[in-house]
């Protein structure tokens, strides 16, 4: 029997797992910040839903099956090219389950209406309008880890085309300084951070150093 999809809520991070959390370094201030009073602008969507996504779509024998004759420890760029453009193919052609579309939707209710998708930590994201080209970007985020530039950084660094399924951070897409957060994020952390806030002063990007 399926396992329903946790419900998501935005403003929280409830629906994350511990260890999940503790593998980021952004999504532990934000529980610390959330600690001291800190509004969070997020809507997160837990790795359950990447695990999930792979498991029953068969994505890791798929891409594996792509990378056939690549030596990790010296691996050829043209293979990886290769493999890296029919990769982009087997995400446009594999869907999420109607489950994790609708408790994604669900989560968006309350939320701005052009968003910004990304992975905690990352400087760049997908940007979409709610509803489904939110959920196209969505879908384009997990892609994002078999670009050519990603997986030949993901093998540089580590001999390996695997990942872990990390969270997708969803925020509104305009985000706002405010060095008086910046400061209050400061003491609440010990550390020196950059503050993104949306329109209703809610954290939407930690920035270290």
């Amino acid at each position: 029997m399926t396992v329903p999809a946790p419900r998501l809520h935005a403003g929280t991070l409830a629906q994350s797992e511990p260890g999940e959390i503790a593998a980021e370094a952004e999504m532990v201030a934000m529980a610390r910040l959330l600690d001291a009073g800190m509004p969070c602008g997020w809507l997160v969507i837990p790795a359950v839903f990447e695990e999930r996504y792979y498991r029953l779509n068969n994505l890791p024998m798929r891409l594996r099956s792509l990378f056939t004759g690549l030596d990790p420890a010296d691996p050829d760029e043209d293979i990886v090219e290769e493999a890296a453009e029919a990769a982009t193919r087997l995400f446009q052609e594999h869907f999420l389950l109607d489950e994790a579309i609708d408790a994604f939707y669900a989560g968006l209710e309350t939320m701005a209406a052009r968003l910004a998708l990304r992975r905690p930590g990352a400087a760049s994201n997908q940007v979409a309008h709610g509803g489904r080209p939110a959920l196209l970007a969505w879908k384009r985020v997990y892609q994002d880890d078999w670009t050519v530039d990603a997986v030949m950084a993901r093998l540089q660094r580590q001999a390996s085309l695997a990942i872990d399924a990390r969270p997708v951070l969803v925020h509104d897409a305009e985000e706002r300084a405010d060095p008086r957060a910046n400061a209050r994020a400061a003491e609440d952390l010990g550390t020196s951070v950059r503050l993104s806030l949306d329109a209703r002063g809610a954290v939407t990007r930690i920035s270290f150093g």
